[in-house]
């Protein structure tokens, strides 16, 4: 019987000591839970729980790191071709509806494929997610127009969720300086 007494003193300190050493204590999460003095997300889709707050992997935004980036760029739009530097390669072009489909390159999150498969030549070829996620940089092309080599590369900004503008820069060793030339699109 002492030593059962003896025990129990011993039993209760360890049972106190071991409730300060709550894994979770002073611990704050900025979303979720403390789980094993770790902070664990609701639901973190592509990316990584760190804080309670989820760190988005590169083509992904939104508190849950479920909105694919360029998503708001995907599908067919229509503009018209009036770039007085596109108008000297290709005057049977200019003041014509342009077609753009811009669409997923599947080996790569950051990257789309843009193609105008009414026109002859195309100058719109890939692009990848600008560093600022709201802008798509068009791969630099080098290709021949009209019998003449040229230089085009540009970017594409949303302007709304039913317009895009297209700004194609175009050099070629015939022309005193580059050519800017800004096209709005319309989603179709």
């Amino acid at each position: 019987m002492k030593k059962i007494l003896l025990f129990l003193p011993l039993l209760a300190v360890l049972m106190i000591s071991s409730c300060d050493n709550d894994p979770c204590k002073g611990v704050e999460c900025v979303k979720g839970e403390c789980v094993d003095g770790t902070c664990v997300c609701d639901t973190c889709e592509n990316g990584t729980c760190t804080t309670g707050d989820c760190e988005c992997f590169e083509g992904f935004q939104g508190d849950n790191c479920d909105v694919e980036i360029r998503e708001k760029f995907i599908g067919n739009w229509t503009g018209e071709l009036d770039c007085s530097g596109i108008c000297i390669f290709a005057p049977d072009l200019c003041g014509t509806e342009l077609n753009l489909t811009i669409s997923k390159d599947e080996d790569n999150i950051s990257k789309v494929m843009i193609s105008a498969p009414d026109t002859e030549f195309d100058v719109f070829g890939n692009g990848t997610l600008g560093s600022d996620n709201e802008t798509i940089d068009l791969d630099e092309r080098q290709l021949e127009i009209m019998g003449i080599a040229a230089v085009v590369n540009g970017d594409i900004v949303q302007e709304s969720e039913d317009e895009i503008k297209v700004r194609l820069v175009i050099s070629a060793s015939i022309l005193p300086t580059t050519i800017d030339c800004p096209i709005t699109f319309t989603r179709q």
